[in-house]
């Protein structure tokens, strides 16, 4: 394999980034690394606009980034935005600017897609990772415009949650009180006390959470200071400090812990933060890697490209976050573990007809676990409870995109689909057939389990001749689901041009 340069920029809240990465024999390195600090997220969380100085200023720096990336001969770059352009009203004008001024295309990614991103940062740092989520483990993201608590159990992503808590965000709103004699880190308590209760009576009431892995530039900083440049430090010394330096200015914290004066003014909230989750979490050692969000957009080209092996199953800890939502909402597993083994074994027996890959296949797996959530809120409305819970509820490594493929296929499993043409503006043209697809599998995988009885035991479907042929072993009569069966066969010959017909093999005596 030769060598591979790659480069990535990163529109933050408070800076931008660039990194160059070489990929070469299975591994990335960081070949340069230039930052430039621009407070985008103070116009974003406080008027809601990037200003026309700020938008001069980001297309110039990205002009100058440009010419480096010259000067490496970059063969592929990545230029994405978080929350500052995400959460922006103005936000199309600036990406149009954008790539009319310097060419360069920006992405703007769901809070989601970054979060896994930042998660898929930390599989490059494998040794420690693999080894520190062995245990209960929960992930602080401390960023400017929020927080993201995610939590791992034997080794698996099982919840995340954002919360508008960022450094950026709490220092704004501090400004407006600075006129009162108020103490900035009691404020700050009683500011984050809500948010960080809730996840805890949410997501840790049955956890003991061992090890804590912070990330975000200025908490890693911050973490490396106190700890003399060691990646790891105990709760207990990190407490130690907040006691001893809260009362400090920031000035005095940024010289303390070596930080320029831009940095020194988010100090406050970043350590009240982490000394909250601390104490909410009960964590015992923090590890702060260093990683980025530019190292996993890295790792994720090098792996898509095949360049480097990946060393961690995303895929399934997006299935163990699905089913964690799942028993949240009290679905039926036994229900539900059937009907996503009878929708995959039709994908693959339909895959020369349906042309849809690897990843609607998982896509098809979480609406099995997740079909039936809405009956949790309410029986007469499910479809639509199970659409919003899904769309409210963060599924991390999903897209927007994905996200609503998967809501809107639950929501039309028993509804009619009306409103097509505006569900055609709404995801384009390859989404919204995928929609029309996967509802078409799910549900004649659901009626194979109408009762919610597993009476099928065996199930193998077979497409030949244009037909598609499901025979099954029935346990018990199935005069129900053989009605549901036929009513949903229409839909999906309209859909496929493919008729399905239900061959019944029954091994019970009447």
């Amino acid at each position: 394999m030769g060598v591979k340069i790659f480069a990535v920029i990163d529109i933050g809240s408070y800076e931008l980034v660039l990194r160059i990465y070489q990929i070469t024999e299975q591994k990335l390195k960081l070949l340069d690394c230039v930052q430039y600090r621009l407070d985008l997220g103070r116009d974003t969380y406080t008027d809601k606009r990037i200003s026309i100085d700020k938008m001069n200023n980001l297309c110039g720096q990205l002009l100058k980034f440009k010419g480096i990336m010259e000067g490496y001969q970059v063969e592929r770059y990545r230029v994405c935005a978080t929350s500052a352009l995400r959460e922006t009203d103005n936000s199309r004008l600036v990406l149009e600017q954008i790539k009319n001024r310097t060419g360069i295309q920006v992405e703007v990614l769901s809070n989601t897609e970054q979060r896994f991103l930042e998660y898929k940062a930390l599989a490059t740092r494998e040794e420690n990772f693999n080894k520190i989520i062995q245990k209960e483990t929960a992930v602080a993201d401390i960023g400017g415009g929020s927080l993201q608590m995610s939590l791992f159990d034997k080794e698996r992503l099982i919840a995340t949650r954002n919360m508008r808590l960022g450094a950026i965000r709490i220092k704004e709103r501090l400004e407006e009180f600075s006129y009162q004699p108020v103490k900035y880190s009691a404020m700050i308590e009683e500011w984050v006390e809500n948010d960080l209760e809730a996840f805890k009576r949410l997501y840790l009431q049955n956890m003991k959470i061992q090890n804590l892995i912070v990330t975000g530039e200025i908490t890693s900083r911050l973490v490396r200071a106190i700890s003399f440049k060691d990646e790891f430090l105990s709760s207990t010394q990190y407490l130690d400090f907040y006691d001893r330096t809260i009362d400090r200015s920031p000035e005095h914290l940024g010289r303390e812990l070596g930080m320029s004066s831009d940095y020194s003014q988010m100090i406050y909230p970043v350590m009240v933060l982490l000394q909250r989750i601390i104490q909410k979490t009960g964590a015992k050692t923090l590890w702060a890697p260093g990683t980025h969000l530019c190292d996993g957009i890295a790792y994720d080209y090098a792996v898509s490209k095949r360049l480097i092996k990946e060393t961690h199953d995303f895929e399934e800890d997006i299935r163990a976050a699905a089913n964690h939502i799942s028993r949240r909402f009290l679905c039926n597993k036994t229900h539900t573990d059937k009907v996503g083994n009878y929708a995959v074994l039709i994908f693959d027996a339909m895959k020369k007809v349906h042309g849809l890959g690897r990843r609607e296949r998982l896509l098809l797996e979480l609406i099995a676990m997740l079909h039936d959530c809405g009956k949790y809120i309410s029986l007469a409305y499910a479809p639509q409870s199970s659409y919003n819970i899904i769309m409210s509820t963060e599924i991390i490594g999903l897209s927007q995109l994905e996200r609503e493929i998967v809501a809107n296929t639950i929501l039309y499993n028993t509804l009619e689909m009306t409103n097509q043409e505006r569900l055609l503006q709404k995801l384009g043209e390859k989404a919204y057939l995928t929609v029309y697809k996967l509802t078409a599998i799910l549900r004649i995988a659901n009626g194979l389990d109408r009762s919610h009885k597993q009476k099928i035991n065996k199930m193998k479907p077979v497409l030949k001749n244009g037909e598609l042929l499901i025979r099954v072993e029935a346990g018990e009569e199935i005069a129900m689901e053989r009605q549901i069966f036929a009513e949903k066969a229409e839909y999906f010959e309209e859909v496929f041009g493919v008729k399905p017909y239900l061959k019944v093999k029954n091994i019970w005596k009447p």
